[in-house]
């Protein structure tokens, strides 16, 4: 019987952590940037032609802070550029647990090197301006942002 209590605790555990979880990630989907209050930021990064597709993950840091991130991976077709193999746009956002509100806590693109090693390359906040401006308006970063991601992806492959 104790059995079957422990292993009923352990499953209502998971649902009850993988609910919280689910949570993070319709709070940032659902939810908007201050910057773009008419469409929302899973709209934005759901329907961005530019990826390929979408992956929305969440988790806790050790310290305990929760992340929610989504990894676009680019359409390197489209973007007119083979920077390399099966490269993403990774961005996350930081759960402000006392008022449910989140925040960009990071973004970048991970390529692979001319060795096949992942390097990240992580965005200022300029840059991380002009990718969000051509996400939201459907736009190409890769190419209307031009030079400036020209010369930060350069520079990570040297």
């Amino acid at each position: 019987m104790k059995k079957i209590f422990y292993l009923f605790t352990f499953i209502i555990s998971l649902v009850l952590v993988n609910g919280c979880l689910n949570s993070d990630i319709s709070t940032v989907k659902n939810g908007y940037l201050n910057d773009f209050k008419t469409i929302s930021v899973g709209e934005a990064f759901d329907k961005y032609k530019y990826f390929t597709d979408v992956k929305w993950d969440s988790f806790e840091t050790d310290n305990g802070t929760k992340i929610v991130e989504v990894k676009g991976y680019l359409n390197e077709d489209a973007n007119k550029t083979k920077i390399s193999n099966k490269p993403y746009l990774l961005t996350q956002f930081k759960i402000n647990k006392a008022d449910n509100t989140f925040e960009i806590s990071y973004m970048g693109i991970t390529i692979k090197d001319k060795n096949n090693k992942e390097k990240d390359i992580s965005f200022n906040s300029k840059l991380m301006d002009f990718t969000l401006y051509d996400i939201y308006n459907n736009k190409n970063f890769l190419i209307d942002s031009g030079w400036k991601m020209i010369f930060y992806l350069t520079a990570a492959l040297q």
